[in-house]
């Protein structure tokens, strides 16, 4: 008994540090509403069950530091590094139930989403060294119709989209591996302006052309989207609609789990590399390219030019150019790193219900486009 009155003490005295900081009143409410029911007020005989209840709540909590965190120690700095590992043990909060009592998607792609911004800002700041105009070239080179506004100063001003579509290129992603992160922006941004819900009208209606056109087969079906796009059954903004709200209505924690730890890997092999082997051309206005939403098939016209490869380079098969991009940027991107973060997350970063690259190019927002 007096090893478990010394757990006991310890409990309490845990419990009275919580409640000293303020910054927890989710979480002192729930121990409240735990413990002040009318059986456990003063003289009852249910402060034992309380106490139990009080050691469950909080065990919830502290199992979530047994879960597989990313591999966020590349980062140099110490407050960044910890923000990371706070945000992500919110994640995990939400998506088990022990910060609000309930399973909470939507904050749970909050939080994601606040490591991916953080974990791509980085990746910009010490790739460009927090050179602005640097960063807005490199985007350029893959959307060239990209014009910062005048009001823009920073690469955290800069959109997270834009940013996002960069970093595929930059890390030699696929849009499989981008989608889950691009989902996950996007149920935050349409949550932060009360737009989001899961229209399954919206679903059934589209699976109805779909039918009516002879093109459904099941719906991860890449033949099913390509031809529904091909035959004009829906258009490009339609399609994204209606493989978004499929994707919402699963509502994937652990592919998101996965996307950004993937994330966090790519980030870190690809600073290893030197940032004069990776950074953009002067010309970069000569190299842009076209913009992200053209058709994924479309191939690089046939009197371009392919610089030869420099002779310190071990000659290996060039990564395929994707959305027309320019080859002098294609050929910055390691060849191996996308090979690299598969091999170190067990291969674990396509999406189940992913945005096939062959059909699905998400829209980046006209705005976004041309002001920043």
């Amino acid at each position: 008994m007096g090893q478990d009155k010394k757990k006991l003490e310890q409990l309490l005295d845990f419990v009275a540090k919580i409640y000293a900081d303020k910054s927890n009143r989710e979480f002192i409410d729930g121990i409240r509403a735990l413990v002040l029911s009318d059986k456990d007020l003063p003289g009852s005989s249910g402060g034992s069950a309380s106490l139990d209840k009080i050691t469950t709540y909080l065990s919830l909590d502290y199992d979530l530091d047994t879960k597989d965190f990313p591999d966020y120690s590349f980062i140099e700095e110490e407050s960044v590094r910890e923000t990371l590992l706070a945000d992500f043990r919110e994640m995990l909060r939400y998506q088990y139930g022990t910060r609000s009592h309930r399973i909470d998607f939507l904050e749970f792609c909050r939080f994601g989403v606040l490591q991916a911004e953080m974990l791509i800002n980085y990746f910009f700041e010490k790739k460009y060294n927090s050179d602005f105009g640097r960063v807005v070239k490199a985007i350029q080179l893959t959307n060239s119709s990209y014009v910062p506004g005048d009001h823009l100063s920073q690469i955290c001003d800069i959109p997270l989209k834009t940013k996002a579509y960069r970093i595929r290129h930059e890390l030699g992603w696929d849009n499989d591996a981008l989608s889950p992160i691009l989902n996950a922006i996007e149920v935050r941004n349409r949550q932060s302006h009360r737009s989001l819900r899961l229209d399954k009208d919206k679903i059934q209606e589209y699976e109805k052309r779909f039918k009516d056109a002879k093109v459904w087969f099941f719906r991860d079906s890449v033949p099913m989207y390509k031809k529904a796009l091909d035959q004009n059954v829906v258009t490009q903004k339609e399609m994204n609609e209606y493989t978004f709200q499929v994707w919402f209505e699963l509502q994937p924690f652990d592919e998101i789990i996965r996307a950004i730890k993937n994330l966090s890997t790519a980030v870190s092999i690809a600073l290893v590399v030197k940032p004069s082997d990776t950074q953009p051309p002067e010309n970069s206005a000569e190299e842009s390219t076209i913009e992200e939403n053209k058709p994924a098939d479309a191939q690089p016209s046939e009197n371009s030019s392919t610089e030869e490869r420099k002779p310190t380079e071990t000659p290996t098969e060039e990564r395929k150019i994707e959305d027309g991009e320019s080859k002098e940027n294609a050929k910055a991107t390691p060849p191996s790193l996308k090979e690299t973060v598969e091999q170190q997350t067990d291969g674990k970063n396509v999406a189940p219900l992913g945005l096939r690259e062959l059909v699905n190019k998400p829209d980046e927002p006209a705005d976004q486009k041309t002001t920043g």
